[in-house]
């Protein structure tokens, strides 16, 4: 990959230290102090980071009604759909004081969507699509199974970038239907030179996080995390890394990684699909099991 930097962003480089990145790629120091400098670098939504809404926004938490962002834990229950609550089990990007370029999506809401670009907004027909990529008079779907049309788009500086997950992938942030996850271009499906994929980034990243899903609903609570010191998860920083490195490749070097890549993704979205099978049947008999012991009493 180019060792180069333009515009002040890295080229195809996942957001790390100075320090990290020095080491790993011999820039020299004031190249990454450059890169450092830039929005996009160590904040969320750059050409490789991570996509994160701002501590301003607010979601509706059960119990609480609307919270900012940047108040949101581990555990909430957040809605995600119309009466429909999920609670946060991770959040993929979660650093207070990064300074942090978000768009600002207009909409008839009371407030603005404050989102990086590369962060995921789910649009009239249903896709999950880039911030990037949406324009003034396109249509999100919105709280109440509606959709508002977008009537201006702006930019705003903001400190601190926030990315929860929830088990559906999506989350209603200012009123708006919003995904949890981030695209790798500027695209709602995987792209390798001028050919799209059947498959979106919101299918990948939810069924990569499947794994991680299934620990925090079935083998522990994860009402704790360990962030690495950009604030990325250390449950996705590798993977992220890995991601970014292959998007920066050349399109013969990203089409013979593609086949095994696939495989893996295939599998874990079987995987997907039997530990929900299971824990349904899980469900079913612990409830079978709650009656009889009821009836039992009586």
């Amino acid at each position: 990959p180019s060792k180069t930097i333009e515009g002040g962003v890295w080229s195809g480089f996942p957001c790390q230290t100075v320090n990290e990145v020095q080491d790993l790629f011999e820039f020299t120091p004031e190249q990454c102090t450059a890169a450092k400098n830039a929005a996009a670098f160590c904040g969320c939504g750059g050409s490789s980071g991570f996509g994160c809404f701002s501590g301003q926004t607010k979601v509706v938490v059960k119990g609480q009604g609307e919270v900012l962002m940047s108040n949101l834990q581990l555990g909430d229950e957040v809605l995600v759909a119309d009466s429909k609550y999920e609670r946060v089990y991770s959040f993929g990007h979660r650093h207070e004081t990064v300074e942090t370029e978000y768009l600002q999506l207009y909409t008839s809401s009371s407030a603005p969507l404050e989102i990086t670009k590369d962060h995921m907004v789910l649009i009239e027909d249903g896709r999950s699509v880039p911030a990037s990529a949406v324009q003034v008079g396109d249509k999100l779907q919105a709280i109440d199974g509606a959709v508002v049309e977008i009537n201006a788009i702006k930019k705003a500086p903001r400190r601190g970038a926030f990315a929860p997950f929830t088990s559906s992938g999506t989350i209603i942030v200012n009123g708006v239907v919003a995904s949890t996850f981030v695209a790798f271009q500027d695209t709602d499906v995987l792209t390798i030179g001028s050919i799209k994929t059947p498959f979106s980034f919101q299918w990948l990243a939810h069924t990569f996080e499947s794994p991680h899903r299934f620990y925090c609903s079935y083998v522990s609570e994860c009402v704790t995390e360990e962030y690495t010191t950009d604030g990325i998860s250390k449950w996705v920083s590798a993977p992220l890394v890995a991601m970014n490195w292959w998007f920066g490749q050349n399109v013969v070097v990203m089409s013979l990684m593609f086949i095994p890549i696939l495989c893996i993704f295939l599998c874990l979205g079987l995987a997907n699909v039997v530990m929900g099978n299971l824990s349904a049947v899980i469900l079913l008999g612990t409830t079978l099991w709650r009656r009889n012991q009821a009836a039992q009493k009586v």
